[in-house]
């Protein structure tokens, strides 16, 4: 399984993900779940090409947050036990299992900058700038002015040599 991860891994750092699809759906055949729904793809794509120089968990968390879909409602332990599962089979560390969870646990969630941790805040926050970038135009203005907002207070939080 390590092949598989590595595999996986340069996927995600080269950002190359359409013409590896073969390669991500025999590392994650779950994927085949979204990949024959190709509005679900193409957003996924879409949130993976405005995030490439995001750290890896976000990029993993992103790919699975699609699976946790099921007649249009997001079903986030769903999304969850995909990842877990994928990812212990894979040989993920469980600290990195559970930063991927806690991502889609949260994706849906409204950060309050005042009770999180603020790099922990700020890794969701952007999984959450990219999936609203992808998604509906008539929804993005509301949605990055809020996050912009969090952003601003999370950043208040973070040592400046964080920052940088």
């Amino acid at each position: 399984m390590l092949e598989a991860k590595t595999t996986l891994e340069n996927i995600l750092i080269t950002n190359n993900y359409q013409a590896n699809i073969q390669a991500l759906l025999e590392i994650i055949p779950e994927l085949k779940l979204i990949t024959s729904k190709p509005l679900l793809w193409q957003n996924t794509i879409r949130a993976l090409k405005i995030s490439p120089s995001m750290p890896l968990e976000i990029k993993i968390a992103i790919i699975f947050r699609n699976l946790g879909f099921k007649d249009n409602i997001y079903y986030p332990g769903l999304a969850s036990f995909l990842a877990k599962n994928t990812l212990q089979r894979l040989g993920y560390e469980d600290e990195f299992i559970y930063e991927v969870i806690y991502l889609l646990q949260n994706s849906h969630t409204l950060i309050e900058a005042n009770t999180i941790d603020p790099t922990i805040g700020l890794n969701l926050l952007n999984m959450q700038y990219a999936l609203v970038l992808s998604g509906e135009p008539h929804k993005i203005i509301d949605s990055v002015l809020k996050l912009n907002a969090i952003r601003e207070q999370l950043l208040m939080q973070v040592p400046s040599n964080l920052t940088k």
